[in-house]
């Protein structure tokens, strides 16, 4: 992987003289499309076809707050893109691809800086990919920090701060990928090594690509959605599946006291894996106690993250990755945040299928606090608390 690594870091370095290529590679187009996102990843091209991996527009939707303008030579091959942000159309960021028999490049600038931020690579042997390379840089949008692009190109070789780097090794067995070597640096995290399992159905259609970590962890990193898949019949099943393991995950934390509240937290958009955090009945009176009318929603509501748990996905592993990918290629996260709170429903209605107790008042409730807290009287309803209690406590103040 070394190898992989010192050849994107060094494209990188390169890309820094190619900023006036880009016009070169604007006179190649002949037409144009609008995203709202990222399309046509490197990593989803072969010499057989480049899907975009998501929707295109004629033109570009309204409700957008920034558009991504694709640019097509005359055989259909994406060739230059830009990001536009804003009503006075001028791009932030520019790109172009570049397409050779042996690798297929993005390159994408930042045009304030006047630096390469973005870099994609998939090589290629014999028409077969070897291997994909990404490499993001943070942090440089409005130039290079201190004006010295020397040191800054030495400071980022030695430290990994501010670098987002991916690379795939793929592993054949004939002409089909089995699996890869894989290498990641993420901000934050210690840079790690790890290997990716590829399985295909009885038709050979590849059906899984799974993440197997050292010691032995692992997760789905891709799972095949058959055409046709109805997206109201998987929040349903989801939701049921999540139900149960929500429960299973308690009681295996040991959570035997009766409950008052039990919050379903997620990230809209990046994670509906939920975590947990809960109020017992006698934590709830003990703050009552304690603040007696002073208590209010910041108090009741509020998680504290002292008891956060992630649910255990076992049972739901695979539906919830395909979820994730249809509402990615659909741009539409609405089921996810629909599939969870049928989730808190089911558990409100059912008192955590009477396998914990609870208070009469109990209610499970998902919520995404970055975005929905104003929100709370509704979510309440949507997870299913009944409007006496609602009102209730809307008379003591806690909401």
């Amino acid at each position: 992987m070394t190898k992989l690594y010192d050849y994107i870091f060094a494209r990188w370095v390169r890309a820094f003289d190619e900023l006036g290529s880009l016009g070169k590679y604007r006179e190649l187009v002949r037409t144009k499309k609008f995203a709202t996102t990222y399309r046509y990843e490197i990593k989803d091209y072969t010499p057989q076809k480049f899907p975009a991996g998501g929707a295109l527009y004629n033109e570009m939707p309204e409700d957008a707050s920034n558009s991504r303008i694709y640019g097509f030579d005359q055989e259909g091959r994406p060739v230059h893109t830009s990001q536009v942000y804003g009503e006075n159309g001028i791009p932030w960021e520019e790109g172009f691809y570049n397409y050779s028999e042996n690798a297929v490049e993005y390159v994408e600038f930042s045009k304030n800086a006047g630096a390469p931020t973005r870099i994609q690579i998939m090589t290629l042997k014999n028409g077969k990919k070897t291997a994909f390379l990404q490499f993001i840089v943070q942090g440089i949008g409005n130039g290079v920090p201190g004006g010295n692009l020397q040191a800054f190109i030495e400071q980022t070789r030695i430290s990994s701060d501010g670098i987002i780097c991916h690379i795939e090794q793929y592993i054949y067995n004939g002409e089909r990928i089995m699996g890869a070597h894989c290498f990641d640096i993420t901000p934050g995290i210690d840079a790690r090594s790890y290997e990716q399992v590829y399985t295909y159905d009885n038709e050979g259609e590849m059906d899984e690509i799974r993440n197997v970590y050292s010691g032995g962890h692992h997760r789905l990193a891709y799972v095949r959605v058959r055409e046709g898949m109805s997206v109201e019949a998987l929040v349903d099943g989801l939701s049921v599946l999540m139900a149960d393991a929500v429960v299973g995950t308690l009681l295996r934390n040991n959570v035997e006291q009766p409950l008052a509240l039990l919050e379903l937290s997620y990230q809209g958009v990046i994670e509906y894996l939920p975590s947990l955090e809960f109020k017992t009945v006698a934590d709830r009176d003990e703050l009552i106690d304690e603040h007696g009318d002073a208590v209010d929603f910041e108090l009741m509501f509020i998680p504290t993250y002292e008891n956060m748990i992630v649910v255990e996905n076992a049972t739901f592993e695979r539906p919830l990755q395909q979820l994730m990918q249809i509402m990615e290629q659909r741009e539409d996260y609405d089921p996810g945040t629909k599939m969870l709170r049928k989730t808190a429903w089911l558990l409100t209605k059912g008192k955590l299928n009477g396998k914990i107790p609870v208070s009469d008042d109990f209610v499970a409730y998902a919520i995404e606090w970055m975005l929905e807290s104003q929100e709370f009287e509704e979510i309440l309803r949507d997870c299913g608390q009944s409007e006496e209690v609602i009102m209730n406590w809307k008379g003591k103040r806690w909401i």
